[in-house]
């Protein structure tokens, strides 16, 4: 997993890895149904938005099914995500440095820094934590089917082809849900739910959506995000 330690040299945050020991949270029976796939035009500076949107389609899954408690409740739907969006956005600003802009993203290991602190925040029964592993492309499905078990969920860093021009487009990240084997892939993207397929080209490999007007994704990397109850503390960085 991830920690941050402030180097008041550079005045910025360093991030290294550490081990520790720990179960994996487990939940019975299908929840995957129930994700969120939120529209990052409703957001704030949606051109960047990727990462915030993906994280807070995450949260809302794992306090609706039990894995984090919400101290605060809110009794309109939509400004409770547009407060729990600013709350992730602030955070991701934190380890960044800077406000996000429409030219500037976040990238993973800030994204998952971020739900990390968030969830150790929050008032639930247990310490929970968040693993990360991560893979460069080329995939295997049996990479998406081990994400779709548990609180599981993935991270995944592509760049959309124009439809129009067949250009790429900037680095984006979709939240993906599931995997099975049949070799479909579920990910939640722009307020969508897009089922496809991996497709191996001369230029790399691809998610190819079954409906033709979603855009088709050249993947950079995937990052599997474990939710875990620590057994014990930190290691040394590595």
């Amino acid at each position: 997993m991830a920690e941050k330690k402030w180097n008041p040299e550079n005045k910025r945050y360093d991030f290294y890895r550490v081990g520790m020991l720990g179960n994996e949270c487990i939940v019975n029976g299908d929840i995957r149904r129930y994700f969120l796939s939120e529209n990052q035009s409703h957001y704030p500076e949606p051109a960047s938005g990727c990462g915030p949107t993906a994280l807070l389609n995450l949260y809302i899954w794992y306090t609706k099914f039990g894995l984090i408690q919400e101290s605060i409740r809110h009794s309109d739907p939509a400004r409770y995500k547009q407060l729990k969006f600013q709350e992730i956005d602030r955070r991701i600003a934190e380890l960044q440095g800077q406000a996000r802009s429409p030219t500037t993203g976040t990238n993973t290991l800030e994204q998952v820094l971020a739900i990390d602190e968030i969830v150790q925040s929050s008032h639930s029964r247990a310490p929970v934590r968040i693993h990360f592993e991560y893979k460069q492309a080329p995939l295997t499905i049996r990479d998406f089917i081990e994400l779709s078990r548990n609180y599981r969920a993935g991270i995944l860093s592509v760049r959309p082809k124009d439809s129009q021009t067949g250009t790429l487009m900037s680095h984006h990240a979709v939240l993906v849900i599931r995997g099975d084997t049949s070799g479909k892939i579920s990910i939640a993207n722009w307020g969508q739910f897009s089922h496809g397929r991996l497709v191996a080209k001369s230029d790399g490999q691809w998610f190819i959506p079954d409906t033709p007007d979603q855009h088709e994704l050249l993947i950079n990397q995937l990052t599997t995000l474990i939710p875990f109850i620590p057994t014990h503390t930190s290691t040394s960085p590595h």
